[in-house]
């Protein structure tokens, strides 16, 4: 369900001879991302709320789709003016502000990256919405080194574990096999872990701990373990597998159970949840 907002204005990205160029208030057929009217879409996430800004237009290029992205985290060929990508970033920000008034959310969770600014970007800009110092009730999620990531085999093995009168299905052992050989020790022989770039789509629902919570930020992580029924908004730049997610709340809730969860991505995918 999408909520209808106000035109605030939105970035448009084009290609023009081959060159990906950004615009404002422009159309373009060739957009991979509509921008022209954002709207707050509603849906849910593991049970709990959740609201994205864009999706991608279902007739964009995956290569097109990939490229976006980069650009939007800083890490693409093409430099998106700054001006823009505030633009880009607060008119989904007015509409959520509407939907839950950013100032009476007790916390805020987010991962960083040493690599992609945009999710600080995006908290920021939250920070212009709220009524309180953003930083002291915030909670940044970091990487943890390759060798920590570990992967859930008893989640796996209760979708694909499938045992007849033959034993075991063959795609399974496979699988496993896979798994185990090649994929666990080849990301722990890494220097940096991309959950994107390393695992395979069908895999990454049963990655795990491949973030951590700041362990500079003590005196945050016990007020958020210790908040009876804290409403926390959950913030990450893009939502495409819902494998961070995933992740993110899977640790929210060894944390404290009793939280009142909600997310919100910049990019995201309705049928995610």
């Amino acid at each position: 369900m999408a909520d209808a907002g106000s035109h605030h204005g939105a970035a448009h990205m084009t290609v023009e001879n081959g060159v990906k160029q950004y615009h404002w208030d422009t159309e373009s057929l060739m957009s991979v991302v509509d921008l022209r009217a954002p709207t707050l879409v509603r849906g849910t996430f593991k049970g709990r709320a959740y609201w994205f800004g864009y999706e991608f237009k279902p007739d964009a290029r995956p290569s097109d789709r990939r490229a976006f992205l980069e650009d939007i985290k800083g890490l693409g060929q093409n430099v998106i003016p700054e001006g823009y990508l505030r633009k880009f970033i607060n008119a989904p920000l007015a509409l959520l502000n509407e939907q839950v008034n950013l100032a009476t959310i007790d916390f805020f969770v987010y991962p960083v990256s040493g690599r992609s600014p945009l999710v600080n970007k995006m908290v920021e800009q939250i920070d212009e919405w709220t009524s309180h110092e953003i930083e002291g009730v915030s909670l940044e999620l970091v990487k943890q080194p390759p060798s920590e990531v570990g992967f859930d085999w008893e989640k796996f093995d209760r979708r694909y574990a499938f045992k007849s009168d033959h034993g075991f299905d063959s795609r399974y052992h496979q699988m496993r096999c896979y798994i185990r050989r090649v994929l666990l020790p080849s990301i722990r022989a890494g220097e940096y872990f991309s959950l994107s770039k390393a695992v395979k789509t069908k895999y990454r629902p049963y990655i795990m701990n491949f973030l951590g919570f700041n362990k500079e930020q003590v005196i945050q992580y016990e007020k958020l373990r210790d908040m009876h029924g804290a409403s926390v908004l959950v913030v990450d730049d893009v939502n495409t597998s819902g494998s961070t997610l995933n992740e993110i709340l899977r640790m929210l809730g060894k944390l404290n159970p009793s939280l009142e969860v909600y997310v919100f991505t910049l990019v995201g995918r309705p049928e995610i949840g």
